[in-house]
């Protein structure tokens, strides 16, 4: 009976809350904020009342009641996380009510990125994507979480010429989680890809980085050359118990690589696009070191891969015409929008991704107001 509830409740949240996303960014702007911080909060409710829901829920846990001394970890905590924990601790809530308040934030900044390409994309393809993948894992990598929607909004930012603000935001998410100073890459990324010439570059650049994904022994001598750590560089040389298949995580992402890849040309309209095309592929390649290793370097890539929010919603508003292919874009919307319901349903209830189900763990029942 638990299964099935988590499986209603799953399922309106990733069907229903894309539509009052949509219905929100079409209000005024003062009524479209306050929309968008309510849909947050919803959100941010069901995230406070998951109980154990979350492969390292009980661990945050363990680290809000006890400090970081309580946990074991290769390197600290992140200061701006900390500093987080340490102020709601100190008040005396609860840690479900942080939880939640982290998860009203990443959900938050994730909306605005939307809103702010929303005369591009399909909002409710975005948002749908949206809430069946970094939503639901926001329950588990908290921080990264929070962090890669800091970062996709910094993103936004930087590509509509907003440099200062954007990389503040990075910055600030690198308290969070030091990985997000990768984000800072959009730097290099803006002044390569919206060029003329993109497309040769981003199939030179794709190239040169599967070729580094496929050799790691030279990735990991770069990764050792540029931050002088061996540590940092074993993430790359690591062997740690993946069993992944690099050809069957491809084939996996076929779907959204083909359409994507289709509706190159339609970019041209929109060089914001093109460069998030780009970042997208190369968060999907450094993911796919999680077939060799796994440790934490596969989700490096998200904070890139995230882009398909905002690239996949691009592509449901347009209609693919190559050749004497031609696709309508409402076929467009459906497959993606089946692609990826399909995808959340078939890992989170078959193989068991996140530990999110059931949705509440009824043995350890925490009220979020004590």
């Amino acid at each position: 009976m638990n299964v099935f509830l988590t499986f209603i409740l799953y399922g309106f949240i990733i069907l229903l809350f894309p539509y009052f996303v949509n219905l929100s960014l079409k209000q005024k702007r003062n009524t479209k904020t306050i929309a968008l911080v309510l849909i947050s909060f919803l959100c941010a409710l069901v995230a406070t009342f998951r109980g154990n829901s979350g492969t390292d829920t009980s661990m945050y846990r363990t680290l809000y009641n006890f400090g970081e001394a309580s946990i074991t970890r290769w390197v600290s905590i992140e200061p701006g996380y900390m500093f987080l924990n340490n102020i709601f601790k100190g008040v005396g809530v609860s840690s479900n009510l942080f939880f939640g308040f982290l998860n009203l934030l990443t959900t938050f900044f994730v909306l605005l990125s939307i809103d702010r390409e929303k005369n591009k994309v399909n909002v409710y393809v975005s948002s749908l994507i949206y809430f069946s993948t970094l939503y639901f894992q926001s329950f588990n990598i908290m921080r990264q979480a929070l962090a890669v929607a800091i970062c996709l909004y910094a993103i936004c930012l930087y590509l509509d010429n907003t440099k200062v603000a954007s990389v503040t935001l990075i910055l600030i998410a690198t308290l969070i989680h030091r990985s997000a100073i990768i984000s800072l890459a959009i730097i290099v990324a803006k002044f390569m890809f919206e060029k003329r010439n993109s497309k040769l570059l981003i199939i030179i650049s794709v190239a040169i980085l599967m070729l580094l994904v496929l050799d790691r022994n030279l990735f990991g001598k770069i990764i050792l050359t540029l931050t002088g750590s061996q540590y940092y560089a074993s993430y790359v040389l690591r062997n740690s118990g993946s069993r992944g298949s690099f050809l069957l995580y491809y084939v996996k992402l076929l779907p959204i690589l083909l359409i994507s890849f289709l509706e190159i040309k339609n970019y041209k309209h929109s060089p914001n696009i093109t460069v998030m095309f780009a970042l997208m592929l190369f968060g999907y390649i450094l993911s796919s070191l999680g077939v060799f290793t796994s440790t934490d370097i596969n989700r490096l890539g998200m904070y890139f891969s995230t882009c398909d929010i905002l690239v996949m919603g691009y592509c449901a508003n347009h209609n693919i015409s190559v050749g004497n292919l031609y696709i309508k874009k409402n076929l467009l919307i459906g497959v993606i929008l089946i692609y990826f319901i399909l995808v959340f349903f078939i890992q989170t209830f078959i193989l068991g991704y996140y530990e999110i189900v059931p949705y509440h763990n009824m043995d350890i029942v925490y009220s979020p107001f004590v």
